[in-house]
């Protein structure tokens, strides 16, 4: 089975997952981040207002990314912020 790994970035802040995980394939890889993204939104929306872009990148055992999920936070002009997924 292959192994992917999760990297997560916003602002200065980055983290991956060491070991990676042995999924089945890229689709199997794409709904793991879907599922960690769902299990993260409440803590990544309070801090898009120090950093309004947050992104997760799924990449294969060689490092070549397979999959990216972004949360962008955009000021509108009536001043509301809007989240983009």
């Amino acid at each position: 089975m292959p192994t992917y790994f999760f990297h997560i970035r916003q602002g200065k802040y980055a983290s991956s997952t060491a070991d990676g995980i042995e999924l089945a394939d890229v689709d199997a890889a794409r709904q793991e981040a879907a599922m960690m993204c769902s299990d993260m939104a409440r803590d990544i929306v309070s801090e898009l207002d120090e950093s309004p872009e947050w992104q997760m990148e799924v990449t294969d055992a060689s490092g070549k990314i397979v999959y990216r999920l972004t949360l962008l936070a955009e000021v509108l002009e009536d001043g509301q912020r809007f989240s983009v997924v």
